[in-house]
């Protein structure tokens, strides 16, 4: 009986590794250039999510020093009637 072979998508990487080090004609040059784009991408998508969380936190300080300076300037207001 023939054992039934992994999608590429479900080969770990060293399994992956192994079969594109074969002499063989798969997988080969594109389903490599696939898996490092998709490196890639995870990466950028890790990079955007560190820089929207420091957006986040800086608008969010932007936001804590306007409120801050609205209440000043009240106390300021208030002192100065």
């Amino acid at each position: 009986m023939q054992e039934k072979r992994k999608k590429i998508v479900e080969r770990t990487i060293k399994e992956f590794m192994t079969e594109l080090g074969a002499k063989k004609p798969a997988p080969g040059g594109g389903s490599a250039i696939a898996l490092t784009a998709a490196i890639g991408a995870s990466l950028l998508q890790m990079v955007s999510n560190f820089s929207l969380k420091n957006l986040d936190a800086e608008q969010e300080g932007d936001a804590r020093s306007f409120r801050r300076d609205q209440r000043d300037q009240e106390t300021t207001n208030k002192l100065y009637r």
